[in-house]
């Protein structure tokens, strides 16, 4: 007990002492109240259902905007009108988010096109949607293959450049895909080709997609920012010395008695540069390969939520702050963003039954459901 007593007495000694380094740094929301940019929302969400031999896609995108404080029309894919598209196979997991984020960025692109705005606020982190996806660095090879970044280059990314939200062009991936495991010998895609070929083109159009948005927003000096509803990172926990423990239980513990507030992680670690963007495309311009993180919370019995965006966009967080503050209305939350969220919510399991239907249909056996699907053990 001793022991224990012991260990417990020293964490809560280094806890208070990280604790009072990061009051050091911390600011009011209160000052910026009112302070609300032009600005534009945007969210999507997807359901997938991976069979033998194909695969279910069920997508959607949506925008809000905001101007002169009145909320405008909806854009994108919404959730009653979704995406829906059957691949010609298989693909891994978390390829169906990277063409969720693709048509996230493009419905982004959109908003910015089509209306006055000075902020647009995604959902999700920043730094993860400008990496290459975890399993695309694992096939990194495949990532730098001459024959797919040339269709790439020369059929993908025009099509994606001429066409909207709508109009995403699925069967057109699929075709590149197709073409790039025919050129290519089986000995160097090995037993899974196409859930490769079509995973690591999915991510290098996304990235492509991220950096058509990015420059358009310098170009019309937008600042874009990702607002995050769960985020487990440890930058700040780890700085002060607590290796165990996320930012967010951090944050959630030591600030639990304070409201309207925010926590720029950069200035407390002394990263005045900014954080580095690590396994990002070679091309990847460099005014947008660092980035920033900044905790805040609207009021005493709110969620901590995290802020990031590049940190060119600096000059900008006050007004995105401020902007985000007022329009939480002390619910916590933006209310913008809890709008677009559930304007784009997709039910959880209605791409199996689209793909039930379809192979009731088709009687194509490629749709059939997997062992595991089949016996429930999901």
């Amino acid at each position: 007990m001793s022991i224990l007593f012991w260990w417990f007495d020293g964490f809560c000694g280094r806890f208070c002492r990280g604790l009072a380094v990061i009051e050091d740094y911390v600011d009011s929301l209160r000052d910026l109240d009112g302070l609300v940019m032009n600005s534009g929302f945007i969210d999507g969400g997807y359901d997938s259902s991976i069979r033998l031999s194909r695969s279910v896609f069920v997508l959607t995108g949506c925008g809000l905007g905001i101007v002169d404080g009145k909320y405008g029309g909806f854009y994108g894919v919404l959730s009653d009108r979704p995406l829906i598209h059957a691949s010609n196979y298989y693909v891994f997991e978390d390829t169906p988010l990277l063409i969720m984020q693709t048509l996230e960025f493009m419905v982004a692109y959109e908003v910015l096109r089509s209306l006055d705005v000075d902020l647009l606020f995604m959902d999700g982190a920043y730094h993860i949607s400008a990496m290459y996806a975890r399993t695309s660095r694992y096939y990194r090879d495949f990532l730098y293959s001459e024959i797919l970044n040339e269709l790439i280059r020369d059929v993908l990314c025009p099509c994606f450049n001429e066409r909207g939200p709508s109009e995403l062009p699925m069967s057109e991936v699929d075709d590149v895909v197709e073409r790039w495991c025919s050129k290519s010998g089986f000995d160097e895609l090995g037993d899974q080709p196409y859930p490769i070929a079509y995973h690591v083109a999915w991510d290098k159009i996304r990235l492509h997609m991220l950096l058509r948005l990015l420059k358009a927003a310098e170009e019309h000096d937008v600042g874009v920012f990702w607002l995050a509803k769960e985020y487990h990172s440890s930058v700040l926990s780890r700085y002060l010395g607590y290796q165990w423990i996320s930012d967010l239980a951090l944050l959630t513990e030591g600030l639990s008695m304070s409201s309207s507030i925010y926590v720029p992680v950069h200035r407390v670690v002394g990263r005045d540069e900014g954080f580095k963007l690590h396994d990002v495309a070679k091309d990847f311009p460099e005014e947008y390969a660092s980035w920033d993180l900044v905790y805040f919370k609207v009021h005493r019995y709110s969620p901590v939520l995290c802020l990031t965006y590049p940190s060119a966009h600096r000059d900008l967080l006050e007004c995105a702050l401020g902007t985000l503050y007022t329009l939480s209305h002390g619910k916590g939350y933006p209310e913008p963003m809890i709008i677009v969220h559930s304007k784009s919510t997709v039910s959880r399991g209605i791409a199996g039954l689209i793909a039930d239907k379809l192979y009731e249909k088709s009687g194509d056996v490629s749709l059939a459901k997997t062992a595991r699907d089949a016996m429930g053990l999901r």
